[in-house]
């Protein structure tokens, strides 16, 4: 390889690979050093051009190659950048002088030479898993696994919605919130990319009961990881990407030096291993039909790793709001009811794009069925037990996650769930088909029986309070709801309220969370939870028909 390339490990993630080999630092020796990391100030200050998602970096020296590159890349996801190398002039349009390659590494490659391992995550010189040896083997297999597996065409539905947008911003509220952590521009872009990169995280968790220090770290985590997948977006904005690397390795220290407690570097090491896969993903070209490994729970278990969900839930878990033991299986299933709040209103753009990387995707596939019968019912099996048990956690993080994907205006879920025509008298079939979705379930560890099989309309088989034991807790908890809303100024009409009305509503709420008071998205969260959950699973259903504007959109913005 030429001295002026750069490899991957040196792109978009190589804050974190220079602080593989610290060990202890001292918080502020950590952010000197990555200040004044020279090969890539000298990448960032000399106008190279990095994009990670065509698998090139290149130090273009004039800006005829440069443009040519850019116009290029753009247009067939170059992956044999011209490099000028002294031409002294040529043709924009036809760029000669020497052609460098650097092809896509195979992920077997990347593993074997340990270019997975982003930073320490524990003094002794422990890697990334350390803490969860499992959820870094579920990585490794996964991105290394033989994936032949096709998408059946029942699939590939339902296919109607709304335009997928590009960063379009709901508010400025988290764009303020994020600023409070890392200096960013005040443009749309930059509020819509604060919404969804420090949102993902900051929005799902109680930063009022949970370490502060910690709460921000995962958000600059998050907003970090999301930096390769929206590069395309803002890659103008590469000094906002290097302030989130030396934060989240500001939060990597934080977590090793003061928090003695394992759940804590439990969820900092899940945080790691995301941002190792988000690394990965972004290397694969995207596929012109989606494929998938044999393995169906490992399957599952990365789509929880690599769209961050699985951290979260270990946080929210330390909020206090559960009662009783919580093992691996109870997180999956925790973990796999929030994401299906993102992936059920995902669906119908995902299906469009050819995305793989969905749920009800990896079901489908590997079960031959539509998926949104069984998914959606272990989605109101898992609610149900958290009813049944008086564990608010599951009911927090899942109604949280839902209120944060209406609130994204790139997404325009409001605009879907408002334009919802649905049959309410469809049979879903056989809802508990999937032996991987069982095995995790646990309304049916405790012994529940898979009702509402073959004779159940839609309306039965998505109703919490109907699948609940504890049916009197379930509707204490709605009235409990109901009467804060009606006393809140913030929440009042929120359970009436439109989709599209709603994030009126939201918007207060996060301003409030920032304020110390987290009451009116909480409430706001629980409601979803137990009352309008069952709409969002209808957007994952072939049975819900959208009847709301559209028009043609790039599968690129997916």
């Amino acid at each position: 390889m030429s001295s002026h390339m750069v490899p991957p490990r040196k792109g978009l993630f190589g804050a974190l690979y220079e602080l593989s080999d610290q060990g202890e630092v001292d918080f502020e020796e950590l952010v000197a050093d990555v200040e004044e990391l020279p090969q890539r100030r000298r990448i960032w200050g000399s106008g190279a051009i990095e994009r990670d998602k065509c698998h090139v970096v290149v130090e273009a020296e004039c800006s005829a190659c440069r443009r040519a590159f850019l116009r290029r890349a753009a247009a067939t996801a170059l992956s044999e950048p011209p490099r000028c190398g002294g031409c002294g002039g040529h043709d924009e349009h036809s760029p000669t002088g020497d052609v460098v390659a650097l092809k896509a590494q195979e992920a077997g490659a990347l593993l074997s030479s340990g270019m997975l391992h982003t930073l320490d995550t524990a003094p002794d010189g422990s890697r990334a898993g350390a803490y969860d040896p499992a959820a870094a083997g579920v990585l490794a297999g996964e991105n290394t696994a033989d994936k032949a597996m096709t998408l059946p065409e029942l699939g590939r539905l339902p296919r109607s919605c709304p335009p997928r947008r590009g960063l379009v911003p709901r508010a400025e509220a988290l764009l303020m919130v994020a600023s409070a952590a890392v200096p960013m521009p005040r443009t749309p872009t930059m509020a819509a990319f604060a919404e969804i990169g420090y949102g993902w995280a900051w929005c799902q968790l109680d930063n009022t009961v949970l370490c502060q220090r910690c709460v921000s770290g995962q958000s600059m985590a998050s907003c970090y990881g999301t930096f390769p997948d929206y590069y395309h977006f803002v890659s103008g904005a590469m000094g906002v990407m290097e302030d989130c690397a030396r934060l989240t390795a500001g939060y990597v220290q934080h977590c090793l030096v003061e928090h003695e407690d394992l759940a804590s570097r439990l969820v900092m090491d899940n945080w790691m291993i995301t941002l190792q896969a988000v690394y990965l993903d972004v290397l694969h070209e995207k596929a012109k039909s989606p494929q998938f490994g044999a393995d169906e729970s490992r399957a599952l278990k990365y789509r929880l790793i690599n769209s961050g969900i699985r951290p979260l839930a270990l946080a929210a878990l330390l909020e206090g709001t559960h009662t009783g033991p919580a093992d691996d299986a109870l997180v999956d299933a925790v973990s796999l009811l929030a994401l299906c709040a993102h992936e059920a209103l995902d669906r119908r753009h995902d299906n469009c794009a050819n995305e793989a990387y969905n749920l009800f995707s990896i079901v489908a596939a590997h079960q031959g069925v539509d998926s949104a019968g069984p998914l959606g019912r272990f989605c109101v099996d898992v609610l149900a037990w958290a009813i049944d048990h008086g564990s608010m956690w599951p009911l927090l993080l899942a109604g949280r996650q839902l209120i944060w994907q209406v609130y994204q205006g790139r997404y325009q879920s409001s605009l879907l769930l408002d334009n919802l025509a649905r049959d309410a008298d469809c049979a879903p079939g056989d809802l508990y088909c999937d032996p991987v979705l069982n095995s995790l379930n646990p309304l049916l560890t405790d012994g529940a029986e898979q009702t509402a099989t073959a004779t159940a309309t839609a309306s039965e088989v998505f109703s919490v309070r109907a699948r609940c034991r504890d049916r009197a807790g379930y509707d204490r908890m709605v009235a409990d709801c109901l009467e804060h809303f009606a006393a809140c100024e913030t929440c009042r009409g929120f359970d009436a309220a439109t989709w599209q009305a709603r994030p009126a509503h939201i918007t207060p709420a996060y301003l409030a969370k920032h304020g110390g008071d987290c009451r009116c998205l909480n409430t706001m969260a629980v409601y979803t939870s137990l009352v309008l959950f069952e709409q969002a699973l209808w957007a994952a259903d072939a049975a819900g028909t959208y009847t709301g504007p559209t028009a043609d959109w790039d599968p690129l913005l997916c």
